[in-house]
């Protein structure tokens, strides 16, 4: 599935991950930070009644993330690449 990676125009380390999960871009993005090589997925963040957490790196214009996705007492664990075009 496609993002789309922008940057927090009040962050100077934030970035929006919109369709983050495949959730759709109809949802608000998901807010992340980045540290160096490292992206963080903000913690404690619910996007249309999901909970999502997850870290990864950055190299060479590709994202590498772990994530997971909480719905209710359910919880599934995702490996995710995100390339540029």
């Amino acid at each position: 599935y496609e993002v789309n990676i922008t940057a927090d125009p009040v962050s100077s380390d934030g970035v929006f991950i919109s369709n983050f999960a495949n959730l759709g871009y109809s949802v608000p993005p998901a807010g992340a930070s980045v540290s160096g090589s490292t992206i963080t997925i903000d913690p404690g963040q619910v996007i249309a009644g999901v909970g999502i957490s997850g870290s990864g790196t950055l190299s060479g214009g590709r994202i590498t993330m772990n994530y997971t996705i909480t719905t209710g007492a359910d919880q599934e664990s995702y490996y995710a690449t995100f390339t540029r075009p």
